[in-house]
């Protein structure tokens, strides 16, 4: 994956769904935020099974991908 995008946009979605995860989560995978590259734009998606959250933030897509974290 290998994007090119504005910082602030990034950490202003980051921060939407940060809300949503917890750290302390019966599934580990859900204490994390899912990041998915293409179609020019980067989406950011997080959930704790009862409440989801996707943000969607313009961007240069070079190599698409995904990734948690």
């Amino acid at each position: 994956m290998e994007v090119q995008l504005d910082r602030d946009s990034f950490l202003k979605g980051l921060q939407m769904v940060q809300n949503i995860v917890e750290p302390r989560q019966a599934l580990p995978i859900l204490a994390n935020v899912l990041i998915q590259a293409g179609d020019e734009s980067v989406r950011l998606t997080a959930t704790d099974l009862e409440v989801g959250a996707t943000v969607s933030i313009p961007a240069k897509v070079a190599a698409p991908g995904a990734i948690t974290l």
